[in-house]
């Protein structure tokens, strides 16, 4: 039982972490940095499933600013183009509008 604490602080602090590099990888990718950096942030370990408080994930955000090769990219690397959302879309409908 001692050890449960030191789990759940070491959980909140994981949780906080990957919140962190999937919000960067977000803005990232709508400030329409190079593929490089993106990549180099995925590489480090930013989520692909993360979404930020609207729904909008790293694929949606490539959709958005319509990078082909980035969804592509994000794709390949694990996202899911049909994953549910808050939003009305998936960012497979956004990529095909």
């Amino acid at each position: 039982m001692d050890s449960e604490p030191d789990t759940v602080m070491d959980t909140d602090i994981i949780i906080e972490e990957a919140t962190d590099m999937g919000m960067k990888l977000i803005e990232a990718i709508l400030s329409r940095q190079p593929l490089e950096l993106v990549k180099a942030q995925v590489d480090a370990g930013a989520p692909l499933w993360f979404q930020d408080d609207e729904g909008t994930s790293a694929l949606h955000a490539a959709a958005y600013v319509e990078n082909e090769e980035l969804v592509r990219y994000l794709i390949e690397q694990g996202a899911v183009w049909n994953a549910g959302t808050p939003l009305p879309t998936s960012a497979g409908h956004i990529a095909k509008l």
